[in-house]
């Protein structure tokens, strides 16, 4: 997804989760899609953010805009499980107001298995400013790690509003919220809309 100087997003809606594109997990089913589908292209995108930060302005933009839409004062990333994959790409965009802070184990491939009780002793939280967040994960499957950071935020104060980059694509999610990008300009930008209006 490349931005223009104004865009439009419209968000995917599942339950309370609000996403921005389908997400294939496994591999073994991407490699069943042709390459111009829309779900396969999706899923790059989002993977190679996730993995390598490319695009990265795109989805800060995005991302900023969302919380715009939802009148969030802060951006929040939810942290990955390994305390040594800090920061991965959202938290290098927004900080790491959550933290992990002991190894947790990952639940990649049994998204169906309960969170450990002591899930809430593996991150601390520095409480964002405002009451408002935007909180944010890389993939939603079943929403169990999305839904404990809301109820943690939510004993903390925090009004939250749960947003994705991906979301499983056999969820029975619908068409959501539309937000408006307004893509800052750069100086080569500038200049051309110069010239343009001297001609």
């Amino acid at each position: 997804m490349i931005l223009n100087h104004h865009s439009h997003c419209r968000l995917l809606k599942w339950a309370n989760f609000h996403a921005l594109k389908p997400y294939i997990p496994a591999l073994s089913i991407l490699r069943n899609e042709p390459r111009d589908s829309a779900a396969a292209q999706a899923t790059s995108w989002v993977y190679e953010f996730k993995a390598h930060f490319k695009e990265a302005e795109d989805f800060r933009m995005i991302l900023e805009a969302a919380a715009a839409h939802f009148s969030a004062d802060a951006i929040v990333p939810i942290p990955p499980s390994d305390p040594e994959r800090q920061p991965n790409s959202l938290q290098k965009l927004f900080g790491m107001p959550i933290r992990r802070t002991e190894p947790i184990e990952t639940r990649k491939y049994n998204h169906h298995r309960f969170l450990p009780e002591h899930y809430s002793r593996t991150y601390e939280v520095k409480p964002p400013e405002g009451r408002r967040v935007l909180l944010v994960d890389d993939v939603l499957r079943t929403g169990a790690t999305m839904n404990h950071f809301i109820a943690a935020m939510g004993r903390m104060g925090f009004e939250t509003i749960p947003l994705v980059l991906g979301i499983y694509y056999r969820l029975s999610y619908v068409e959501g919220d539309s937000i408006s990008i307004f893509v800052r300009k750069t100086e080569v930008d500038e200049a051309l809309d110069e010239m343009i209006l001297k001609i």
